[in-house]
């Protein structure tokens, strides 16, 4: 076999029956490599081959807005049973872990994935429902606040729920309880927390 020529390898079968919730930078801030300098990474040339035998994985990943969306528009998939695992963190079903700001009903101090309709927006804050209904709440950090007004072309955070606007947010993140009860979180940096336009 001369060098370059292609190679059979082994397949990969994934039926993604687990997913994981990826929390790091995007991908234009990571280290870039080439394939060939990756440890066990697919090396030019090969070709996958059910003849070379089979592996498989259960595991899919995914980023916050594209998990937003599939809780938002999918009844069934926020109901699952499927296992999702937030970060390096939390492990559990989807529908354990990931909770309607709505509907929450949990203690502080747990760890999940809380998403709901942006209806009240101020300095850094998201809220679900009027500060004296004591409705869940997200304190995003200042860099979310800035990247959140450029990505949607807002000139304040508040435009988030003008009445013609359709804004839903998701965040990870330890439930606190304020002076009030009222239960929030604080998201610990703009990878943990996502707004998009529905």
């Amino acid at each position: 076999m001369l060098d370059g020529d292609p190679q059979d390898v082994a397949s990969v079968w994934n039926d993604a029956t687990e997913l994981v919730l990826r929390l790091d930078d995007d991908v234009e801030h990571r280290a870039s490599h080439e394939i060939d300098d990756v440890p066990g990474a697919p090396v030019r040339g090969r070709r996958h081959s059910t003849a070379q035998g089979e592996r498989r994985t259960s595991t899919s990943s995914t980023k916050l807005r594209p998990l937003l969306r599939r809780l938002h528009d999918e009844p069934r998939f926020r109901d699952s049973e499927r296992a999702i695992t937030i970060g390096k963190g939390a492990r559990g079903t989807i529908s354990s872990l990931c909770v309607r700001a709505v509907e929450l009903d949990a203690q502080p101090g747990q760890r999940l994935v809380i998403w709901g309709p942006v209806l009240f927006a101020r300095d850094v804050w998201l809220d679900c429902a009027p500060r004296d209904e004591l409705g869940f709440g997200v304190r995003i950090p200042r860099t979310a606040h800035d990247e959140v007004i450029k990505d949607f072309g807002l000139s304040e955070l508040s435009e988030l729920a003008a009445p013609e606007a359709h804004f839903s947010f998701i965040v990870v993140g330890v439930l606190e309880e304020n002076r009030r009860g009222a239960l929030y979180v604080n998201a610990k940096n703009a990878n943990h927390v996502a707004v998009l336009r529905l």
